[in-house]
């Protein structure tokens, strides 16, 4: 099993349609998507995975709700920092790095 990169956005503003996400990531293509994303603009959960081969996958979960800060994970090498680099530039916020020991 890989190991997962994590990072953690603080007070991040309103998200971005998921879409724009999954675009600005991989470009037109096929992905899935699951977590509150598509019916809160608000969103604080939300896993994006590339289709077909289902084989890049990022999952943004809270993990604090006041104030709000966003972990972001992913096995596959540079997408989680590529997607916590987007969110810090489209909703602002405070990004770093996790360093919690993970288990």
């Amino acid at each position: 099993m890989q190991d997962k990169e994590v990072w953690l956005i603080s007070n991040p503003g309103k998200r971005p349609p998921l879409g724009t996400l999954a675009h600005y990531l991989w470009g037109d293509v096929d992905y899935d998507s699951d977590g509150n994303a598509d019916v809160n603009p608000d969103w604080t959960e939300l896993t994006l995975i590339r289709r077909p081969d289902y084989d890049e996958r990022v999952d943004i979960d809270p993990i604090s709700e006041n104030p709000l800060v966003l972990k972001i994970s992913s096995s596959t090498p540079g997408l989680a920092h590529r997607t916590a680099q987007y969110l810090i530039q489209t909703c602002g916020g405070h990004l770093m790095a996790d360093n919690r020991e993970s288990s």
